[in-house]
């Protein structure tokens, strides 16, 4: 046998034993499971954190972003961001928070590269010189359970500034089209100016809370709009007046949505047949690929009202069930968030919870502003989802 024939024996063995290595998920880095970073906005920019690094690293270059939402599979970041536009008409004092939700686009970030792509953009004549023309506002995007769609609410206006119309927007990713419907004007709060309606994607579809004029009485009618994937109605339900939050909720092995009340109990509503029934337990969310931590809420009551939530933290691992300080509504449940490696949550700035353990981390002081800016302090870390803690 001849050296070179030897040299390209040798050379095909290490080949293979590398290839039945990374076979058997012994070696390679490459197909290596890679936890995703605690993402927070900050500024109106995304910055990521790792247990490991533990150093602030900025991902974007803006300033005017909104909300982070990741993706199931913890790859790609869904986020708000006001136009170009509605920047330069809020540094000319032509626009303001008094007017509504800013016009804004819907922007993806791969977390690995940290390529972006605007996904929904304005039209060409849009205008906010005086008034606003031929703009799109937009909510915080919601992404469905298997990750190859988004969703989220639009307010457009007219060409002349004169109306306003609302639909539901679902963008699916393979085809890079969207799909719309329209949707029923909400009732606006004096001195608010338009808002979004916030959507939220669950097994059962998409659900929206829509607040509209009672032709009947003076009061309204708060009203539950549930849409199928691919955006055709498909459930309305009428919710009580003591109505303050949704969520969708799993309850053994069935998915629900979570009707949470000031002065009555909480309740499981059944997407498919609206049948309602009480939620023996408290509102808990958890990481499902791991289960390692979990956060959940437990009322505090004044006589018979909900006077606010106490969150409390728990460790399968370790065993360990904790109050935390962080107090706010579920609606604010964009400031906690849990992965496999911890529980994170924004005060006077951002704090990880592993085992008992807290740990403040540095350069995110006053990262919630005041909590004047309902969107600062937004933190997400890994895909979570809600459960009926028993």
């Amino acid at each position: 046998m001849t050296l070179k024939v030897k040299r390209c024996l040798i050379c095909l063995c290490a080949l293979l034993l590398l290839l039945n290595f990374s076979a058997t998920g012994i070696v390679t880095a490459a197909r290596a499971q890679v936890a995703p970073p605690l993402l927070m906005l900050k500024d109106g920019d995304l910055y990521s954190w790792s247990v490991e690094g533990k150093a602030l690293t900025r991902l974007t270059e803006y300033g005017f972003h909104r909300r982070p939402v990741l993706s199931p599979d913890g790859r790609t970041v869904a986020f708000n961001s006001w136009t170009q536009a509605a920047v330069d008409a809020i540094r000319s004092q032509r626009f303001s928070a008094e007017d509504g939700d800013f016009p804004s686009d819907i922007i993806l970030l791969d977390i690995v590269t940290r390529q972006q792509q605007t996904i929904a953009g304005q039209p060409a004549d849009i205008s906010l010189a005086g008034s606003v023309k031929s703009a799109v506002s937009r909510s915080n995007p919601t992404w469905s359970p298997d990750g190859q769609a988004l969703a989220w609410t639009e307010v457009l206006w007219s060409a002349d500034g004169t109306e306003i119309s609302y639909q539901l927007a679902v963008y699916h990713l393979a085809s890079a089209q969207t799909t719309y419907a329209p949707l029923p004007a909400p009732i606006l709060k004096k001195d608010e100016g338009v808002r979004t309606i916030r959507a939220m994607w669950g097994s059962g579809g998409i659900a929206m809370y829509i607040p509209r004029k009672n032709p009947n009485t003076p009061g309204a009618l708060r009203e539950l709009y549930i849409f199928n994937a691919d955006a055709t109605p498909k459930q309305i339900i009428t919710l009580e007046d003591s109505y303050y939050d949704f969520m969708w909720v799993r309850d053994g092995a069935k998915d629900y949505i979570g009707v949470l009340y000031f002065s009555k109990p909480w309740t499981l509503i059944d997407p498919e047949t609206t049948q309602t029934s009480p939620m023996n337990g408290t509102p808990e969310m958890y990481e499902p690929g791991s289960d390692r931590y979990s956060i959940f809420v437990t009322a505090k009551m004044n006589g018979a009202q909900v006077a606010g939530l106490q969150w409390s933290a728990a460790s399968a691992v370790a065993q360990k069930v904790e109050p935390l300080k962080f107090q706010a509504e579920t609606n604010f449940a964009h400031r906690i968030t849990v992965s496999p490696q911890g529980i994170a949550y924004v005060l006077d700035a951002v704090y990880v919870w592993q085992d008992g353990n807290l740990t403040k981390i540095d350069g995110t002081a006053d990262i919630a502003r005041g909590w004047t800016d309902g969107e600062a302090g937004a933190i997400v870390w890994g895909a979570t989802a809600w459960r009926v803690r028993h």
